[in-house]
């Protein structure tokens, strides 16, 4: 599966269709991931000023943010998190070497740590 098949991704049951084998060979792209993410609702991104008529953060200094992802809700899709996992294996095993541990933050990580664990099998 290419790039614009993936942006081409109408609804959130398309995407649960989804394997890791549709991305072999390949590193999801930002645009994927910002796609994915945003049809699970745990993603969303406004461009240009904020207003109160459109989705934004305030940030503790008081500026706003056009950008916001929040990892249960994509991560609650369990083929999204096997994708992911696969992703960060992908990326960062050669780096790593030998992987013996997952070690992952709490809430929201559990899930993706828990997926890299079992893929790799080892403990998480």
């Amino acid at each position: 599966m290419n790039q614009d098949d993936i942006l081409g991704m109408k609804t959130l049951d398309e995407v649960r269709r989804l394997l890791p084998d549709d991305f072999a060979g390949r590193r999801m792209t930002s645009a994927e991931f910002a796609h994915i993410a945003g049809l699970t609702g745990g993603y969303w991104e406004y461009l240009g000023q904020p207003r109160s008529t459109a989705p934004h953060m305030i940030l503790r200094s008081g500026l706003h943010s056009g950008l916001y992802i929040n990892c249960s809700l994509i991560l609650a899709e369990t083929t999204i998190c096997e994708i992911l996992a696969a992703q960060i294996i992908e990326h960062c095993l050669g780096a790593a070497g030998k992987i013996d541990w997952v070690v992952s933050a709490a809430l929201a990580g559990i899930p993706l740590g828990q997926e890299i664990g079992r893929q790799l099998g080892v403990r998480a």
